[in-house]
């Protein structure tokens, strides 16, 4: 990184006073800055980089100025690579800059590589410095995507409510919003067997907005969450005399498997005009699916990323369970292991015991410390690791 430009006439941090109509540059090497020496500097060669207003204060403690103003110009450096930041991440498959935060920010300072400083003072005893910065977007975006594919996803199931005689419309609604979490990275469940399990008063139910039957319904399919949506679509209407117009209203819920809790609900209304009267209100749903699953994805990911701390969820399913409470003897056990946060009973069938494991990892680690971990009264083998599904059976 370099720093170019002072127009207060110093060589920042204390190497003297140079004339304003020289440059001068800071290099920052694994984070330190100092200063190397004094060029004549071009920052539109690069197109890779991009400007952006930094500003940072720091106190001034035992009288140390330039101290301060080190620790003043690291924050507006940090300050000035968000900025970039918020925007590369808006153009990637991440969007929202909030997601993949805690990965980037310890280090924004390091993707600075010129900075010009703009103003510098101290008032009040703290340093102020306000610089422009040029930033590695390129190297934001990289680094981002690397991180969006660590960040815990859901498994998800999405079902959509609507008329009984609509039915084919419910399933192209359900496979727009699919495409659209799939392109997300994430896993989505089949939802037509689960809808297919439901009796009709339930559906209704769920079209009421029953968050406790969702939850009953994700905790049957294996889902973290459920996306509810209910929608209406209305009857094709003549438009221009050659075209046909359609309106669709929808509602859609995300609804934690966990606890019922709903993590974020939207309501969106689209219009869908076609030459075919049939295909108008298949278009004006597709397009409701589509723009309900954008605004509701941040929302809801964030609020199930906060209610499980951030941390990865794997379904650890045990076979050979003699019953509820030995299941949850285990549970008990296996949230003692090293980077587990909890491991709470989902589902028991017979002899097989499903539990969900919040943890830090990967699930091989995970696997690994289930494999060698001294269980009360059981042993366990691991039989298989798939994706984020631990298969293990009670020796």
């Amino acid at each position: 990184m370099k720093v170019t430009q002072s127009k207060t006439g110093r060589v920042f941090p204390g190497r003297g006073a140079v004339s304003g109509s020289r440059r001068r540059v800071l290099r920052g090497v694994a984070g330190a800055l100092f200063v190397v020496g004094l060029v004549a500097s071009s920052v539109e060669a690069d197109e890779k980089l991009e400007q952006a207003r930094g500003e940072g204060r720091a106190p001034v403690i035992d009288g140390l100025r330039d101290a301060a103003m080190h620790n003043a110009i690291r924050e507006a450096m940090r300050n000035a690579a968000e900025t970039v930041g918020r925007e590369a991440v808006a153009r990637t498959v991440v969007e929202d800059y909030g997601l993949i935060s805690k990965w980037l920010d310890p280090g924004l300072a390091g993707y600075v590589e010129r900075v010009e400083v703009v103003s510098e003072a101290v008032v009040g005893g703290e340093a102020h410095i306000a610089i422009d910065a040029w930033v590695n977007a390129a190297s934001i975006r990289r680094d981002a995507l690397a991180a969006w594919k660590a960040v815990p996803k859901p498994r998800t199931l999405v079902v959509v409510v609507m008329r009984d005689d609509e039915w084919r419309l419910a399933n192209e609604a359900e496979r727009a919003v699919a495409e659209y979490l799939e392109y997300k990275g994430m896993k989505v469940i089949e939802a037509w067997p689960a809808r297919q399990s439901l009796e009709r008063e339930e559906v209704q139910a769920l079209g009421r907005g029953d968050a406790r039957l969702a939850a009953m319904l994700g905790r049957g399919t294996g889902a973290d969450v459920v996306l509810v949506a209910t929608a209406h679509v209305g009857e094709a209407e003549s438009f221009r005399n050659i075209l046909y117009a359609s309106h669709a209203r929808l509602r859609l819920q995300a609804v934690d498997s966990d606890n019922g809790h709903v993590l974020a609900q939207v309501s969106v209304t689209e219009r869908g005009i076609e030459g075919m009267a049939e295909r108008a209100p298949i278009k004006a749903l597709v397009s409701a699916a589509k723009q309900g699953v954008r605004q509701g994805f941040v929302p809801f990911l964030r609020a199930w990323s906060e209610a499980t701390g951030g941390r990865a969820v794997a379904r650890v399913v045990l076979s050979g369970v003699a019953d509820e409470q030995d299941a949850e003897r285990i549970g008990t056990s296996l949230a003692s292991l090293e980077g587990v946060s909890a491991a709470n009973l989902y589902r028991f069938d017979v002899t097989v015991a499903t539990l969900k494991v919040r943890y830090e990892g990967t699930p091989q680690v995970l696997a690994e410390r289930i494999e060698t971990h001294e269980f009360p009264g059981v042993e366990l083998k691991v039989d298989a690791v798939e994706g984020s599904q631990i298969r293990a059976s009670l020796r």
